[in-house]
């Protein structure tokens, strides 16, 4: 039997304001239990979390857009980011990731 080889879909980059809210749509609507992070360094721990709405809409408030006092990575620049998918009824080994891709947060508009 074969098998099914899933081709895990790269977001070009989006370029957004630092210190503004950011909304990122998927394309279509996700089954399951969506996750997303974005990572300034990979190999460090710090990350902030997306809110996921309705399967297919990543949120970033206003509020995590922002340089905050306590951590030590500015908004500004390149970040990483992935879109995990746990199917429903399933276990953590069967979560994927679906989507990654690259943020550019930027000061103002003409960066």
């Amino acid at each position: 039997m074969a098998q099914r080889i899933n081709t895990l879909r790269n977001l070009r980059t989006v370029k957004a304001l630092r210190g503004q809210s950011l909304r990122i749509d998927l394309g279509k609507v996700f089954t399951g239990t969506l996750t997303s992070w974005m990572k300034k360094v990979i190999s460090e721990d710090e990350h902030i979390e997306f809110a996921v709405e309705g399967g297919r809409y990543l949120v970033l408030t206003k509020a995590k857009a922002q340089d905050l006092a306590d951590t030590k990575n500015s908004m500004e620049g390149k970040w990483v980011f992935d879109v995990r998918q746990l199917p429903d009824g399933g276990t953590e080994d069967d979560e994927q990731v679906i989507f990654t891709g690259t943020i550019l947060f930027v000061n103002n508009i003409t960066d």
